[in-house]
């Protein structure tokens, strides 16, 4: 982890160089293992692939560079952190509340392994028998604009689990879950 004001830096400069279509200053700002995982959730396009190797990276936000340039806009900087499960889907809620969800429980082993990204990559492709396994728990927590959780819906009981993501309308939260075979609803918080 580093210093909120080195993270805000390092994101100023990596979107300025995104924007700008500065390659060598994208280059020295990854290293030579950086990955890329994207997820549009449907709703705008994304990479489909893991896109792994620094200058692999470059190359793709570059053509977004071309292509979107001059329409980048930096908003605001917000780093969270610590959050009690892995972050699925952030969606903007009523009142500048962003929404997401938390897929599953932090893992001991995958936080342990937290320093060895090349063995948590070759967890990933393993059979499911075989991987860390997750506890059946629904969360989705609603952040402020600093990042700091302002609201934390809880199943612990499991009976809706994998939560990806919430949408806030007037008198509902709907909550969306990868292995649940319905849409949940709680009444509006």
């Amino acid at each position: 982890t580093v210093p909120r004001e080195t993270g805000e830096e390092l994101a100023r400069a990596f979107f300025h160089a995104c924007r700008t279509g500065d390659a060598s200053a994208l280059t020295g700002l990854l290293s030579d293992g950086a990955t890329l995982h994207s997820d549009g959730g449907g709703k705008v396009y994304n990479a489909l692939n893991v896109i792994r190797g620094a200058d692999k990276v470059v190359r793709l936000f570059l053509g977004l560079s071309r292509k979107r340039g001059e329409t980048m806009e930096y908003l605001r900087f917000t780093m969270i952190d610590g959050l009690p499960g892995f972050p699925d889907n952030l969606r903007r809620g009523r009142d500048g509340r962003l929404w997401m969800g938390l897929i599953s429980a932090r893992s001991p082993v995958l936080d342990a392994l937290a320093p060895f990204p090349t063995l948590r990559r070759l967890i990933q492709p393993l059979p499911e028998a075989l991987r860390p396994k997750d506890v059946p728990y629904g969360h989705v927590v609603a952040l402020d604009v600093d990042g700091r959780v302002v609201a934390s819906l809880q199943d612990p009981s499991g009976a809706y689990p994998k939560t990806t993501g919430a949408l806030e309308t007037a008198d509902r939260l709907w909550v969306t879950s990868l292995s649940a075979d319905r849409l949940g609803w709680l009444p509006a918080p």
